[in-house]
């Protein structure tokens, strides 16, 4: 796993994407599996996630796998043990809490670590998240209680320091039960508490074999020692296809210091990632004298026309990167070479130093998110960043970091500006004015959202909505109605933006999947049935129309029939849509 204040993935800011920490080098969410592929290149760290699973409905249930390089195997204080994959791997259920003598904990989840002190605070001051003692979710204690702070996702573990439930914002829980395998706690569920969906675990002597989803299928997972691979077999996406089969395969490095004597200080990577004879990912590190740790050198990706991105970085007295890669209508190369350059903005802390992109040097005239320079306070905030045409983007923050006013050209005749306001018990936003438009967000004490305001800005808000008779209101207004016990939302109303409009209401069943629509005349539309994942099979619109949906074991739909008319899918093994077959018979490749 990959820790804050040794490879910093995540800069800890909730609400921008900053250019040069975690970059997203790939996000497909079109193949099975849904992979996301992040490079980070100030430390030269990589992280893979691939998403075998994922349910519909709020908060639903998905097992996503998560390798993160490179890793030491001499330091085994993270998680990745109780995942029980191998080489490194672990998976979204695999968290866990470390406890210190000295008081200290560390939290590992979704492959990130996150230290805390003694006093309960984190080590980077640059991270907003919390731990707290004898917490309460829901109404129920637990031992202990961790809050991500970018995303509102709070966990539970007990005493031993286990996951045993994870709510999103609003509370919605997956609860995770476990078992006891040769003196070890082992995952043996996840339930999806609203619906009762379920993730079940299978292990053979201590090790991950395979994941039943809610509908019976089962995800088989192998690890050879020997071979230093993972396998993952998807189910068969119909009788008699294919099953996909996704391998990986690690590389180690050792220090070149190491004499023979003692236990060398030796490195794991993820080295390939391969399906059948196609290589999609393939990673170089290196790990020269003198340095404290390996470092990725060269990324190479499968690419469009058989033509693969390649991504290189050297070491000069700047991080210099390469990428090649061929569009989708061109099997020429196309090639980039750009520097990046990063800033301590914490210069006096040599124990938990914060580092941040501070520039790139332009790749090509129409690379939008390049910039010539930016500046941050010392908990790692930005405060301005100037692009290469000389405008200017100013921040202003709260304590809590979270952005106040952002001027886009700031100090010409095109700035424009955004004002926010911050509820004081949350990290949500309680108003924003963005150029003509102006929203307005009410929260209750559990931080769930029940109203949400959209207005011109040029209208002020005497109320939370539209007095009747009023010929000057124009405010679109969502209302939301949560069940108490489950906190999945069962009635959304839109309102507006006239009062005549009336109101369309949304209403869902108290497990979250959705249930029925009513329009402001009336007229009703039904889901009449869905899987056992949540998708949607039966549903009749506002017209009485009726539309039947089947999908394959994967979830992908294979038909839907809207009356007398049906359209047909097929998919590739790796789950890419082969060929669409239209109602009249014609045909998209």
């Amino acid at each position: 796993m990959l820790c804050f204040g040794t490879a910093l993935a995540d800069p800890g800011l909730p609400y921008e994407q900053l250019p040069g920490q975690l970059q997203l080098e790939q996000n497909d969410s079109a193949r099975v599996p849904q992979v996301e592929f992040r490079s980070e290149p100030f430390f030269g760290a990589t992280l893979l996630k691939e998403t075998d699973y994922r349910g519909e409905g709020q908060f639903p249930l998905a097992f996503t796998r998560l390798n993160a390089s490179p890793r030491s195997i001499m330091e085994a204080e993270d998680c990745d043990s109780l995942a029980a994959m191998g080489n490194g791997w672990t998976h979204s259920y695999a968290s866990c809490l470390i406890r210190y003598f000295t008081g200290g904990s560390k939290v590992c989840t979704l492959g990130i670590c996150t230290g805390f002190g003694s006093d309960m605070k984190p080590t980077s001051k640059d991270v907003r998240d919390t731990l707290v003692a004898n917490g309460v979710i829901n109404g129920t204690p637990y031992r202990w209680v961790y809050t991500h702070f970018k995303s509102g996702i709070r966990e539970a573990y007990n005493g031993l320091g286990n996951l045993v439930a994870r709510f999103d914002r609003s509370g919605i829980e997956h609860r995770v039960g476990h078992q006891l395998i040769n003196g070890t706690n082992r995952i043996s569920t996840v339930t999806h508490i609203p619906s009762g969906r379920t993730l079940r675990f299978q292990y053979n002597q201590g090790l991950l074999v395979s994941m039943t989803e809610p509908a019976g299928q089962v995800y088989s997972y192998n690890f050879s020692a020997s071979q230093s691979t993972n396998t993952v077999t998807f189910p068969a996406a119909t009788a008699g296809a294919a099953s996909l089969v996704r391998t990986s395969l690690q590389g180690q490095l050792t220090d070149c210091n190491y004499t023979g004597s003692g236990f060398p200080n030796t490195y794991a990577y993820l080295k390939t990632v391969s399906e059948g004879a196609l290589t999609l990912l393939k990673a170089t590190f290196d790990w020269p004298c003198g340095t404290l740790f390996p470092t990725y050198s060269r990324i190479k990706q499968a690419g469009h026309n058989a033509k693969n991105r390649i991504q290189q970085r050297s070491l000069p007295s700047k991080i210099q990167l390469t990428e090649q890669f061929a569009g989708s209508d061109t099997a020429s190369y196309r090639s980039l070479v750009y520097n990046r350059t990063f800033t301590q903005t914490n210069a006096t802390d040599i124990r938990s130093p914060i580092y941040r992109p501070k520039g790139v040097s332009l790749r090509c005239a129409d690379c939008d998110g390049d910039f010539k320079t930016a500046t941050y306070n010392a908990k790692g905030d930005l405060l301005s960043r100037t692009d290469y045409l000389g405008r200017v983007t100013t921040f202003t923050r709260d304590p809590r970091g979270l952005p106040l006013t952002e001027v886009e050209a700031a100090g010409t005749p095109e700035a424009r500006a955004t004002t926010r306001t911050w509820d004081s018990r949350f990290p949500l936003k309680t108003a924003e004015v963005r150029g003509a438009v102006a929203k307005d967000w009410r929260y209750n004490d559990r931080g769930h959202l029940i109203k949400e305001i959209v207005r011109p800005a040029t209208e002020t808000l005497a109320y939370d909505s539209c007095r009747t008779g009023s010929t000057t209101c124009h405010q679109t207004v969502y209302s939301h109605t949560y069940d108490p016990t489950t906190q999945v939302i069962v009635r959304t109303v839109k309102t507006g933006p006239r009062p005549e409009n009336g109101s369309t209401v949304t209403d869902y069943r108290n497990n979250g999947d959705l249930w029925k629509t009513t329009d402001a005349l009336g007229r009703v539309g039904e889901v009449v049935g869905v899987d056992a994942h949540g998708h949607v099979t039966d549903q009749v619109d506002i017209t009485g129309v009726h539309t039947v949906t089947t999908y394959n074991a994967l979830g992908q739909p294979l038909s839907v029939a809207v009356g007398e008319d049906v359209t047909r899918y097929a998919y590739a093994t790796d789950g890419r849509l082969q060929t669409l077959t239209r109602p009249d018979g014609s045909q998209l490749n």
